[in-house]
């Protein structure tokens, strides 16, 4: 500990931390006297930092797997209905899906999965379906298409497509015309089911009725109800007049709707939407009504941007540098202040518990607080109480003759009066009002030390101030490591089944190691190491994996996704902890140094 001739300091030999030293009042004149500085500063858990990284090695081997066994292109694009990805393979150029029967897929999965008869399906609530739906067990009827279908095309299945040609809309049309059909080949009148079944494209060709929407490579038929709301004053008659002249000068003796001049006014609430005439479709209307109201918050998000930015950042910066002035000034009172108003809550709690409890005559003991009250001038306490009392049948309410019946969580059944329960409150708020009052008193001191250490990072807050911005930084590689949590966990997803017989075969394919051949192999001659190093590592290296890969044959059916992705959960609460430590400490070591 260096020597200080400061004659205003006084010291011991024992250095800074000694709690019967002085120090400086000062930041910097502190960080002088106490000499900080990086010397001897060093790892100290090299062991634990080994383990955590052998741990994020693995968890860079787990994207690996995902990567290698997981479909990328499924996380984007759709599957049509046969299972086949968009996007990919014949349908490189077909990245959306449209969906033609989306409604009739969702009545047919509950009629197979949720209601018990087809008389059920007239009174299907689609919003409540969509939480118990099983995407598993849910096929949909998608077909891969280049872009988006808009009315009158007609979009037909891929395996249909490939031996005949596009109907046209009209031909379509006739699969879903009337109880009879014209079958203009033999000019006969045909019932509708048999027309369906003697042409194939009403089996795999749909005539699309309104222009479809693009949600994320999918296209669904969506309606959109519009409202049209209209105000005009017609009294004075504003009803054939405009607010503007035909020049485009405004009309400076228009009445509008709005105006206090205005004493009737016609109101025109209009609602309009384009939706299919052969059935009516709630699903779509559903989703209608949901991307309409996403669309308006993203409106209203759009139109306040300045107002969330200047007041929700601007303005919540100015409040919190504030409040670290505050701090500086008035921490004791802030902590000290906090500390009793919360036992007096309890102390107030505890009372009133007792006042109810019976041991007590409540109300005589109220007439007195109010009186007392009064004396002093308060006399809204008084009448507060007064009324309290006046209000209150304190003999009825300890007294009760009805039970009240509790029931646990374990199932047992207790009956109690409601006297009993205002005498275990009383007890217990009593009880934790003590414990509480003395924890306060044995913690006191350390209490000080707190109020000082807030006192102390207010002061390096207010010289560092561009130290605020830091915890964004920390918060910015937070949610990285959760956006690489949720990539990977989504791509291991998308595998159907990886075993750990799969990996090992991988590993060997990688590696270039048939280890019928290594195992075969005569056994290692300590001098070969001598004579060709390279090759006798890469033996060994070969041998080591066989052994491995052995050793695991005998799991090699079981599935290792939910596994593999416990363990990507683990190591993202560890990499987490160890972003929030390094946050921490850069502001420790900024503060101290």
């Amino acid at each position: 500990m260096p020597e200080h001739k400061d004659p205003q300091v006084k010291t011991k030999s024992n250095g800074c931390c000694d709690k019967e030293t002085v120090l400086p009042s000062g930041l910097l004149d502190r960080e002088a006297f106490c000499d900080v500085n990086n010397k001897g500063r060093k790892c100290t858990d090299f062991l634990c930092c080994v383990v955590f990284l052998l741990f994020l090695g693995g968890w860079a081997l787990c994207f690996v797997i995902a990567w290698i066994y997981g479909e990328k292109y499924s996380l984007i694009y759709a599957r049509d209905y046969k299972g086949r990805l968009c996007g990919t393979g014949e349908f490189v150029n077909m990245t959306r899906a449209y969906y033609p029967r989306l409604k009739d897929d969702l009545m047919q999965f509950a009629l197979d999965f949720v209601v018990n008869s087809a008389d059920d399906l007239s009174n299907l609530d689609f919003l409540a379906l969509m939480d118990v739906i099983d995407f598993d067990l849910l096929s949909l009827t998608g077909i891969c298409v280049e872009s988006c279908p808009v009315t009158y095309d007609v979009i037909c299945t891929s395996d249909y497509l490939s031996t005949n040609a596009r109907p046209s809309p009209s031909e379509v049309a006739l699969c879903q015309e009337g109880e009879l059909v014209t079958d203009f080949e033999n000019l006969l009148q045909i019932p509708r089911t048999q027309f369906w079944h003697d042409n194939e494209y009403c089996q795999n060709c749909y005539n699309v009725l309104m222009n479809t929407t693009e949600v994320f490579f999918r296209c669904f038929d969506i309606i959109t109800t519009v409202n049209t709301f209209d105000e005009v004053c017609t009294y004075p008659d504003m009803t054939n007049r405009s607010q503007y002249f035909p020049n485009g000068t405004l009309d400076e003796t228009y009445v509008d709707a709005y105006d206090t001049a205005c004493l009737t006014k016609r109101v025109a609430d209009e609602y309009v939407a384009n939706k299919p005439t052969y059935e009516s479709n709630p699903l779509a209307e559903l989703m209608g009504s949901t991307m309409a109201t996403l669309q308006s918050w993203a409106k209203d998000t759009e139109n306040s941007a300045l107002v969330i930015v200047s007041v929700g950042i601007g303005g919540a910066m100015v409040c919190g540098f504030i409040w670290i002035a505050f701090l500086r000034l008035c921490t004791g009172c802030i902590v000290w202040g906090t500390i009793v108003g919360f036992i007096f809550f309890l102390a107030c709690g505890a009372s009133y518990c007792w006042l109810m409890s019976g041991y007590f005559d409540a109300a005589a003991v109220a007439t007195w607080v109010a009186e007392a009250a009064a004396s002093i001038g308060l006399d809204a306490l008084a009448a507060n109480l007064e009324r309290w009392v006046n209000s209150t049948d304190f003999s009825n309410q300890n007294m009760s003759s009805s039970n009240f019946q509790v029931v646990a969580d374990l199932g047992i059944d207790v009956e109690t009066d409601t006297q009993t329960l205002w005498r275990v409150g009383a007890f217990s708020a009593t009880i934790v009002w003590t414990v509480v009052v003395i924890l306060v008193i044995v913690v006191a001191k350390k209490i000080k030390i707190a109020i000082a250490i807030i006192e102390e990072a207010s002061m390096a807050i207010m010289r560092m101030p561009c130290l605020v911005f830091f915890p964004f930084l920390t918060a910015v590689f937070i949610l990285l490591n959760a956006l690489f949590l949720i990539f990977s966990v989504a791509l291991m997803a998308s595998a159907e089944n990886i075993t750990i017989g799969e990996i090992t075969t991988s590993f060997q394919n990688y590696t270039n190691t048939d280890c019928a051949v290594v195992n075969s192999s005569d056994a290692f001659n300590a001098t070969d190491v001598f004579v060709d190093p390279l090759d006798y590592g890469t033996a060994l290296s070969q041998r080591l994996l066989c052994l491995g890969i052995d050793f695991l044959a005998e799991w090699a059916h079981i599935g290792v996704i939910d596994i593999l992705n416990w363990y990507q959960l683990f190591c993202f609460f560890w990499n987490n902890a160890v972003l929030q430590g390094i946050g921490i400490m850069v502001v420790a070591g900024a503060v101290a140094d």
